[in-house]
Order: structure tokens, then C-alpha cells, then sequence
């Protein structure tokens, strides 16, 4: 019989403060199986997700092998996992197409697409400016082939506390991108996405990326953490290993 690691048995504990679930608090995390304490962490996150009414996205689909990761010191008082980010490979077991991804877990991206009623990178970019300026926070902005990603460089966010989420719907960023990074954390790609047949856009049936994401600008200028730059370089040296594409920022 597998015990669950510390590291799991952390992840709980933190994941049981966060959502003040009564129906577990009190169960022996010490003694709990690897599979028991899975399916704990699992249920929590499905009734956080529940709770803000996110979109149910099928994560049998995916699979994720990760191999390098950046482990923080642990101290009491730390809100966050052990880990800073991990990098490895997403894996779509529905079409057997993987992407090299990086995954932080308190470095805050939220993600625009566009729209019917953003039909434009200008109008798009415009919008998120309008939002972004009004909060206490510095954000760095990042065009991506179908919109931009926007990280926040003044403060740390735990991607799974009911906090984050509810900044990230105030800011109106991607519905699925929410609920999919209260699960896994936060996703970059690492990579093009290969060109395929678009079956939604008839007018568009390729898609070929000329980029990953490039940066566009600063907005607000609030004090920054220096180890969020530290974690936007570690990926932007990642992305300028996979392509030519300059991603160069000026803080």
C-alpha cells in the first residue's frame, strides 16, 4: 500500500484551508493512500469549480509528464505548492497531440481570446486595457496568435484559491482558461501548435502561428516582484529556445 508523500499531504492541507471543507477536516492525512488523497484533492477543486460556475472541462483528455521543476523552500508560513513552476509536456489522449508546456502556480496569467464582439487584436487590447488599469496591480502584456496573455508582475495569486478565481472572472478572462487553471495551475504553451483543419472556421482552415506570444506593453506601473520577472524570463528563455520570435519586455 502506497502512503501519499508529504507533498501530497501538504497540497491537501492547503487546498482543505483554502475551501474550509467541514466533511473532511477531520481525516487522518498521515495515513491516507495515494489514491485516497487523489481523489480528495480532486473532489475539493470539482465543488471549488462549482461554486464559481465555471465551465466542466473533461480533463480525462489530458495528461501531463512533468520533468524539470524549480522547488521553493518551505516555510510554515507559505501559502503556495512547493513548487514555483514545472515544465513538461501536455498530453490531448483524444488526438494524440502533445505541447511543450511551463505551468506556475502562483504567477497569475490570464487569457484573452478573440470574439465576436472583439473581433480585432486593436479592440481586444483596448478592452483589457480599460480593465487592467483600474486595479491596484502591474500587469505585463503578451500577444498570442488568437489574442494575449496578461501576467501579473506586482503580486502573487494561488491558483486555486476562490480569491483568484474571483479576480480572474472580474477581469473577464477566459471562462475555461479559469477553470482549468483552478485545476492544473497556470498553463503556457511552450510551442507552436501545429497547423490543422479548423472545422468551426471554415474560412480559417489552417492555423499557422508566426509566434508563440511577443510582448506589447506594461500597464500600471505598481511596485513589481522580482521573482515574478524571474519567473516571466525563465519563460520567455524557454520560448526563445522553441522559435526565433524576439519576446523582449521593458519593465
Amino acid at each position: 500500500m502506497d502512503l501519499a508523500t508529504p507533498k501530497q499531504i501538504l497540497y491537501l492541507k492547503m487546498l482543505q484551508n483554502e475551501f474550509q471543507n467541514k466533511e473532511i477536516e477531520n481525516v487522518n492525512n498521515e495515513n491516507l493512500t495515494k489514491k485516497e488523497i487523489t481523489k480528495l484533492i480532486n473532489s475539493l477543486k470539482i465543488k471549488l469549480n462549482k461554486s464559481k460556475n465555471l465551465p466542466n472541462i473533461n480533463f480525462s483528455y489530458y495528461k501531463y509528464l512533468f520533468t524539470d521543476f524549480k522547488e521553493n523552500e518551505y516555510t510554515k508560513n507559505d501559502r503556495f505548492t512547493p513548487y514555483t513552476y514545472v515544465k513538461g509536456t501536455q498530453l490531448n489522449l483524444k488526438t494524440n497531440k502533445s505541447l511543450s508546456v511551463i505551468c506556475f502556480f502562483k504567477l497569475l496569467v490570464l487569457d484573452y481570446d478573440l470574439s465576436d464582439e472583439y473581433d480585432s487584436k486593436e479592440k481586444l487590447l483596448n478592452f483589457i486595457t480599460s480593465l487592467l488599469e483600474k486595479e491596484n496591480e502591474t500587469f505585463l502584456v503578451y500577444e498570442t496568435h488568437n489574442g494575449y496573455h496578461v501576467y501579473c508582475v506586482s503580486n502573487t495569486f494561488v491558483h486555486y484559491n476562490k480569491n483568484t478565481i474571483d479576480f480572474m472572472q472580474k477581469l473577464k478572462c477566459d471562462p475555461f482558461y479559469i477553470s482549468f487553471s483552478a485545476k492544473i495551475g497556470f498553463v503556457v504553451r511552450l510551442q507552436k501548435k501545429e497547423e490543422f483543419r479548423n472545422k468551426e472556421f471554415r474560412n480559417k482552415e489552417f492555423r499557422n502561428e508566426k509566434f508563440i506570444e511577443r510582448f506589447v506593453k506594461k500597464i500600471n506601473n505598481f511596485p513589481i516582484k522580482p521573482d515574478l520577472i524571474d519567473l516571466i524570463n525563465v519563460k520567455d528563455n524557454y520560448i526563445l529556445k522553441a522559435t526565433s520570435t524576439a519576446t523582449t519586455k521593458k519593465i
